[in-house]
């Protein structure tokens, strides 16, 4: 019985195996997949931009925008200051943009302890965001 198959027969694969191992959630969100590091934090990030939201309906184009703080700190590529940019967020000092927009340069420097570079960019990013 074993004398030509010392491993056993070979299990016959199934058809409709690699069908489901095949899903299709890129048809959600079609974004490359570069920033897959930003997507996972930009997914925790979206239920408290959801709620600033609803709370600034006042600002249509800023809630259609939904820009998620992850988004923001990548826009500026801020290279090092990244991190200290999201130890900030994730300190709870600033939860959107529309928080963000709040800051002036003196809270930045010495509530989040932002480096002067990083805050220049955000300023200016701010202000270009909401020039549109």
């Amino acid at each position: 019985q074993r004398e030509g198959h010392p491993q056993g027969p070979p299990p016959p694969p199934p058809p409709p195996m690699p069908v489901p191992r095949q899903p299709a959630p890129v048809e959600v969100e079609p974004e490359p997949v570069a920033p897959a590091p930003t997507h996972s934090h930009r997914a925790q990030e979206e239920p408290e931009a959801a709620e600033e939201d609803a709370d600034a309906d006042d600002g249509g184009e800023q809630a259609e925008g939904q820009y998620s703080l992850e988004d923001v700190v990548a826009s500026l590529e801020l290279e090092d200051d990244t991190a200290e940019v999201l130890a900030m967020l994730a300190a709870g000092e600033v939860h959107t943009v529309e928080d963000l927009v709040q800051c002036d340069e003196s809270y930045l420097k010495h509530t989040c302890g932002l480096p002067r570079g990083a805050r220049k960019a955000l300023a200016e990013w701010i202000s270009w965001q909401f020039e549109e």
